[in-house]
């Protein structure tokens, strides 16, 4: 029992050794089940911003270390002052980012709990460590507060899940009367791995667009620094506003010589399938929901998933397109040049 106890210690010791910084934030496992997040004591109340930033490298990492980067960003801990009726009614409220401990889903890998308690929304992550790096990064759970009373009472759930005793993770979220459930299962090289999934209901909630004027007349593809690459900038409007972004961009140009977006993305591509068309689906894997079909020989913009074979339809205006965005597999895209993109017969766009 002595030799035991001893390695038991050695193990221990030797661990926060090489990771003198995560023992504060890892000292308090959690046993399994869990499903109420609200209910665990806290073990660790970060100071301040750059701390828990830096713990999981936050600013030096992008939303693909995420299995659910809709729910992914950056930890805020600065007060957040507002106003009901005037200056004379404001209120601070407090914001915090705290560690609940440790949940064990794998022997290779440490997982710590973070939630997070905004003045809008109250969310909580888990995320899998080797050493001192994190790997990846799941949101177990999401509630949005009724602004501006700020409580839980009356919050409407967007993420729930649930950790199982076998290890896995019993995911769901309601996207406006749209419900994903899928199951997780933190894999041999620490990412929070899909195993499986269903859909259920239908979607409700606002379209998501890019700011559009078309007029007739003659089509244009921008070169940049006379490569193969195509630059421009769009507005894309969604529920968190309106935001620019650095995209591949194809133009329209008027009798006027004013310039109008038709086609953009982080890549233009030409969608190619011996059925003549391809499914476009809810979520990034085969079992996901379809949403609609698009016809072969046309192009498209997406956004690549890193380390991934799905990319992201980036939602467009057209005459042929009018559909949200939504996810597919890249074996159904074809490359294309700008000499490709010059010569292709843009009616319909």
């Amino acid at each position: 029992m002595k030799k035991i106890i001893l390695i038991f210690i050695f193990c221990h010791m030797t661990l926060y050794a090489q990771n003198p910084n995560l023992s504060k934030y890892f000292s308090v496992k959690i046993d399994l089940p869990i499903s109420n997040y609200n209910s665990l004591k806290v073990n660790y109340s970060f100071k301040n911003e750059s701390e828990i930033n830096e713990l999981v490298k936050i600013d030096s990492i992008d939303d693909n270390i995420s299995a659910t980067p809709s729910y992914f960003s950056r930890y805020v801990i600065d007060d957040f002052v507002y106003s009901i009726a005037g200056p004379e009614k404001e209120t601070t409220y407090k914001q915090t980012v705290q560690s609940l401990g440790t949940v064990n889903l794998h022997p290779d890998y440490k997982c710590l709990l973070i939630r997070q308690d905004l003045f809008e929304a109250l969310k909580v992550d888990l995320w899998s460590f080797k050493n001192s790096t994190p790997i990846n990064h799941i949101c177990l759970g999401f509630v949005k507060k009724n602004i501006p009373s700020s409580s839980l009472d009356d919050a409407e759930v967007i993420v729930e899940s649930k950790i199982n005793r076998d290890l896995t993770i019993e995911w769901h979220s309601n996207e406006y009367g749209f419900h994903t459930y899928t199951t997780y299962k933190l894999n041999d090289i620490g990412k929070f791995e899909w195993i499986e999934g269903r859909t259920e209901g239908e979607y409700n909630g606002p379209d998501e667009y890019i700011e559009d004027n078309l007029d007739e007349n003659t089509y244009y593809v921008e070169p940049i620094n006379d490569s193969t690459e195509l630059r421009g900038e769009f507005v894309y409007k969604g529920n968190s506003g309106s935001e620019r972004c650095q995209m591949n961009i194809i133009y329209k140009i008027d009798k006027e010589g004013n310039k109008r977006m038709i086609l953009c993305g982080e890549k233009i591509v030409m969608i190619e399938d011996h059925d003549g068309f391809v499914n476009i689906r809810k979520e990034p894997n085969p079992q996901s929901k379809i949403l609609y079909t698009m016809p072969s020989n046309k192009l498209i913009g997406v956004k690549m998933i890193k380390d991934s074979q799905w990319a992201k339809v980036i939602k467009q205006t057209s005459d042929w397109f009018d559909k949200g965005s939504g996810y597919i597999h890249v074996s159904r895209l074809k490359n294309v040049n700008i000499d490709d993109l010059k010569n292709i017969d843009y009616s319909g766009y």
